[in-house]
């Protein structure tokens, strides 16, 4: 499924419980958390490693709109102001019976493969302004802003992101999605600068490139 961040995430279609998700108890997470990253023991079994500056910031288990299992991982590099220079949400998410021919069919959006560490995964670069106008209660944008704000976290006024997609299983039933955000600044570019010349202008071209090599320096993903 597909998470929001205003412009940077697009929201996804399914239709809305329309009730805010409990808080997960500890036990519910099937993850591991590390000092710097997170275990896996399946879909897909492995070690997502981030640099040391980067903290954790909070977790959930819910299900997403009523059809998917799901599992939010947040973490950050921020200041002590709690103002946040990168952050990397990892998300893991499994169809369940309810729906039993949904399927995360990541190829068909024509988005390129790329390899980090051991394993390869769709990505797409976005930009946009924080702040979304409406959140969906029961979404993912619902429950990232709960834990940014629980945390004391304070994101950049404009993000360049990258999404990157990988489905661990023949029956693409299952997703590992990771967003890598940081500040549009630091691309040397802004909002109305990409807006202004649109996707094909120098500007763009800079900013994905720079968001890409930042994500790549910034994670990797270790296979058992």
């Amino acid at each position: 499924m597909k998470p929001a961040l205003l412009v940077l995430l697009a929201l996804s279609a399914c239709a809305t419980a329309g009730q805010t998700p409990p808080a997960t108890e500890e036990s519910d997470l099937t993850k591991t958390v590390l000092a710097s990253g997170l275990r896996s023991d399946a879909h897909p079994a492995g070690r997502i490693s981030l640099p040391p500056e980067f903290e954790f910031v909070g977790a959930r288990r819910w299900d997403l709109f009523g059809a998917a299992d799901t599992e939010m991982y947040l973490f950050a590099n921020s200041g002590r102001d709690g103002d946040v220079e990168e952050l990397v949400w990892i998300q893991y998410e499994a169809y369940l019976p309810v729906v039993p021919d949904a399927t995360y069919d990541l190829a068909s959006d024509g988005y390129p493969l790329v390899g980090f560490g051991d394993i390869k995964f769709y990505v797409r670069p976005r930009f946009g302004k924080t702040e979304p106008d409406t959140v969906e209660a029961g979404g993912d944008t619902e429950i990232f802003y709960s834990l940014i704000a629980d945390a004391g976290l304070r994101l950049p006024d404009e993000t360049v992101s990258l999404t990157m997609k990988h489905s661990p299983d023949a029956e693409n039933r299952r997703e590992l999605m990771i967003i890598y955000i940081a500040d549009l600044a630091e691309a040397g570019t802004s909002v109305e600068q990409l807006m202004d010349e649109g996707l094909e202008g120098p500007a763009w071209t800079q900013a994905s490139t720079w968001v890409r090599e930042e994500a790549k320096k910034t994670i990797r993903v270790t296979a058992d």
